[in-house]
């Protein structure tokens, strides 16, 4: 059992009906320190965030689509990226950011399908 985000032990003690000694040893035995000392070592090692794991899962999709030559399926990537994007750019009152998105989401499936298009041609 992990702790939520936010939570305290006491909080979580509370929530299930314990004692927080009995939350520190259930933390324990599911080797929870351990695994806490772990991510803490390698933070800066391996340092993803949730965008980063959304850009580079968009751009394997996007890879295997050209691969295996789905283009259909290649075009409806940014489209959906621009319907989950809507409600941010609009309300956005600066203009700029809008085009700054805009144009970076351009470039780079411009990119991917150009290396798409020269790794399906030459291999």
């Amino acid at each position: 059992m992990m702790e939520a985000k936010g939570s305290t032990k006491k909080e979580i003690a509370e929530k299930l009906n314990i004692t927080q000694g009995r939350v520190s040893e259930r933390l324990k035995r599911a080797g929870y320190e351990e695994i806490m000392a772990l991510l803490k070592r390698y933070r800066e090692l391996v340092s993803l965030n949730n965008q980063n794991v959304m850009i580079l899962l968009v751009k394997l999709l996007l890879a295997h689509f050209l691969d295996t030559n789905h283009w259909e399926a290649a075009g409806f990537l940014p489209a959906a990226k621009s319907v989950f994007r809507f409600g941010d750019l609009k309300e956005s009152k600066d203009r700029k950011f809008t085009g700054y998105i805009l144009i970076g989401t351009l470039i780079s499936y411009g990119l991917a399908i150009l290396i798409g298009i020269f790794y399906t041609r030459f291999s």
